[in-house]
């Protein structure tokens, strides 16, 4: 074979191998498990680079039966990312949740939001996008076909209305059912996420959701996406996120935990404070209770 046809050829076979093992490092970044996978990684080259230095035939034999076993260990770690990845094939459909050229749609669902935090009233928002809520329309929610206002949206979650309890599903920029009931996650939380907070975190375990919440005690905005719930967001970082959503962006976490680390910073630093000044106030009440005793 002549040395060119033999050149085109390797440089064919690399290609075919370093394509698919892009867009896999790709769609695994973002992911909660591609850390570990790195970990690994650099941990199997380092042994095998100081087994093969030493001469060391049992490691060597123990590390190339440990990588025989490499793809099911990615499948056990990534089950999750893999889940949801093969439901968006077969869920995809054309148009995104939020379209980016309906900013009206987008500014109710802010101006909602906003009304929600400033009178505390619970909220859970699901924004349907690749992978389909249909199971949580059809099994327990009430369906609707309403267009998105802010006054709607306040009246569905006021306490004691028919629909309150549960969650709404926004799909195609409309709302299309409400008092929806999603999975409660059983992954360990904080004592200040309540159900709403863990129903949240639950169904963006299962789906590729972004999941809005409003607390009920504080007001406080979060958003779940991936497994994972951001704390202490602001509106005008939300208008930034929902136009991520609206661009059917692949950096929708990238997006998420920019915003949400910062909060969380934030927001914990507020937390100390508060209750350093609760924990003064106690000690001035227990202080001038001693005086009045005396």
């Amino acid at each position: 074979m002549p040395s060119f046809v033999q050149s085109i050829l390797d440089i064919l076979q690399v290609l075919i191998l370093a394509i698919p093992i892009y867009f896999l490092l790709k769609f695994l970044r973002p992911r909660k498990g591609y850390r570990m996978l790195i970990g690994m990684l650099v941990l199997f080259i380092l042994l095998g680079t100081i087994s093969r230095a030493l001469d060391l035939s049992e490691l060597n034999w123990i590390l190339e039966h440990v990588v025989s076993l490499l793809p099911l260990v990615l499948i056990i770690i990534f089950q999750q990312d893999l889940r949801l990845g093969l439901a968006e094939i077969a869920g995809r459909r054309a148009g995104g949740q939020l379209k980016a050229s309906n900013d009206e749609v987008k500014e109710e669902l802010l101006s909602a939001v906003e009304i929600l935090m400033r009178r505390k009233i619970g909220a859970l928002i699901a924004i349907e996008r690749n992978v389909r809520l249909d199971e949580f329309i059809g099994t327990t929610g009430v369906k609707l076909d309403c267009s998105i206002l802010d006054d709607l949206i306040v009246s569905l979650f006021f306490p004691n209305s028919p629909l309150h309890d549960g969650g709404v599903i926004i799909r195609n920029g409309r709302i299309c059912a409400a008092s929806c009931v999603f999975p409660v996650s059983t992954v360990q939380v904080g004592r200040r996420f309540g159900t709403r907070h863990r129903a949240a975190i639950g169904l963006s375990e299962h789906t590729d959701a972004l999941i809005i919440i409003v607390s009920e005690e504080l007001g406080i905005l979060s958003v779940a996406y991936n497994g994972q719930i951001y704390r202490g967001l602001k509106i005008a970082e939300l208008r930034k996120l929902l136009n991520v959503v609206a661009q059917e962006s692949s950096k929708v976490g990238e997006a998420i935990s920019t915003m949400g680390s910062q909060q969380e910073i934030d927001n914990a630093t507020a937390f100390t404070r508060s209750a350093a000044r609760e924990k003064d106030l106690l000690a001035d009440a227990i202080e001038e209770l001693d005086k009045e005793i005396r």
